[in-house]
């Protein structure tokens, strides 16, 4: 069958679908004469990537020249969060357009319920030809994510890790846990040349290689090393640096392997990094600007206009209703976030009241280091204006961010009044949950022996 063909019917399978329990629309929005049939759709998920050690968003070293070339060509959203400091929660709102509390993924090692419809389900059964490659054992299949890719990639045997380590915190890993960017890229670049299908292809691609231990590869190691006094903060805020100057190189050789396939292209991070500016190198722990602020570079130049700059406030919860919005048909039943696609295309941005809610896993009472972690953390930003409630730690914590983007300066005492209407909305938000109560799958052994070792459970 022939591509006219089969885009004939995939656009019979769109009509179809729009009669069913969770509609898929009939049609995709189209720009030009030129460019027909729905597009192939690109997503990249770079773990552990902070929006201001990005480039693009005004850091100055040029990390990520790559990413910077995208959002030049396309858009990129000022301020854009993710819903969560840690890795498996995030991805997966990323995929329901629910918050953690909804999906069931609260935190690492704890599969996906069965019962929350993807993204790649629904695009899938849209008549999309689906796959994914993934960098970390914590985005396993076994965690749900799988769900909807005809092909998913996360096998790591024999894998060039970042890490040789085989030990951690005295735990015996009996598997590599990851693999740099090089593999994934080499992997996903196989999958392209060997398909045959003419369908248009979603292809999640996730690198793992800003996640710690930093160790970037020569030459990216040296691209920006001052020092090599390991226990320097500057060290390892170098080695960073140059762990994301490799992850963009393998994101340009992805996007010039995938350029002839003109796809809607969608790359951004599961959350960011401590780097120390609130006594915390990693993550998981905070809900502070520099683990929650991620990059959020849209292009598609169907439909997008070069050099977009999006203002106002999003997040995760919001990709999967831009992305219906930018095809012209829903995918997601009742999606939490926001469509974007018309500020995308040229028009307004977000409403300026719009608020954005953060939450972190619940820990029992124990001590990371010099610090002590209890309890559940939520956050509500609105405007200039965050708060962060933590029973058990610090209690309230306002900041206005427009004159302290660093949040330094607790303004909880000083303005009751924010803080008393900015509880309410976080209050109102927390009540309109709906808390998903089937128990999610647990990790197995092997599941929670290499989870603990990476840090990743108590």
């Amino acid at each position: 069958m022939g591509r006219s063909a089969r885009m004939g019917c995939l656009a019979a399978l769109l009509a179809t679908l729009a009669g069913c329990g969770e509609p898929v629309g009939p049609t995709v929005v189209l720009d030009s004469a030129r460019d027909t049939g729905p597009p192939s759709i690109l997503l990249v998920t770079i773990d552990t990537l902070r929006a201001d050690h990005v480039s693009a968003y005004g850091y100055e070293r040029e990390t990520t020249p790559h990413l910077d070339a995208l959002a030049a060509g396309g858009a990129r959203f000022e301020t854009a969060y993710s819903v969560s400091s840690t890795t498996l929660p995030s991805h997966a709102t990323l995929f329901t357009s629910r918050y953690p509390d909804e999906h069931g993924v609260t935190k690492n090692g704890v599969a996906l319920p069965a019962d929350v419809p993807t993204l790649a389900e629904r695009l899938s059964a849209a008549g999309w030809e689906t796959a994914a490659f993934v960098s970390s054992f914590v985005v396993e299949r076994r965690f749900g994510l799988a769900r909807g890719f005809e092909h998913y990639d996360d096998d790591f045997a024999g894998a060039d890790h970042s890490s040789a380590l085989r030990s951690w915190q005295g735990y015996e890993l009996d598997a590599p846990y990851d693999r740099r960017g090089a593999e994934t890229t080499d992997r996903t670049l196989a999958w392209l040349a060997a398909r045959k299908d003419d369908r248009p292809f979603f292809l999640w691609v996730h690198y793992f290689d800003p996640h710690s231990p930093y160790d970037p590869p020569a030459p990216h190691r040296g691209a920006f090393l001052e020092t090599e006094d390991r226990t320097s903060p500057r060290h390892a805020i170098d080695l960073y640096d140059g762990d994301i100057h490799y992850a963009d190189a393998e994101l340009g050789r992805l996007l010039e392997a995938t350029a002839a396939h003109a796809p809607l292209t969608l790359v951004t991070s599961d959350h960011g990094e401590g780097l120390w500016d609130h006594g915390w190198l990693e993550h998981g722990v905070f809900l502070y600007e520099e683990m929650v602020r991620v990059p959020w570079v849209v292009h598609w130049p169907r439909a997008i206009p070069a050099g977009r700059s999006i203002p106002g406030l999003a997040a995760h919860v919001d990709l999967a209703p831009t992305l219906a919005g930018l095809l012209g048909q829903p995918l997601l039943a009742d999606p939490r976030g926001r469509d974007h696609s018309a500020a995308l295309r040229g028009g307004s941005a977000a409403a300026p009241d719009r608020a954005v809610h953060l939450q972190r896993r619940h820990f029992d009472p124990m001590r990371r280091g010099h610090l002590r972690v209890a309890g559940s953390k939520h956050a509500v930003r609105e405007g200039d204006w965050k708060l962060i409630l933590s029973p058990g730690e610090q209690g309230f914590e306002l900041y206005d961010l427009s004159r302290d983007p660093g949040e330094q300066d607790n303004l909880a005492g000083l303005r009751p009044d924010v803080v008393e209407r900015l509880n309410q909305r976080l209050d109102g938000w927390q009540r309109s949950q709906r808390v998903h109560t089937a128990a999610p799958a647990a990790p197995d052994e092997d599941a929670q022996q290499r989870l603990r070792a990476l840090g990743y459970v108590d």
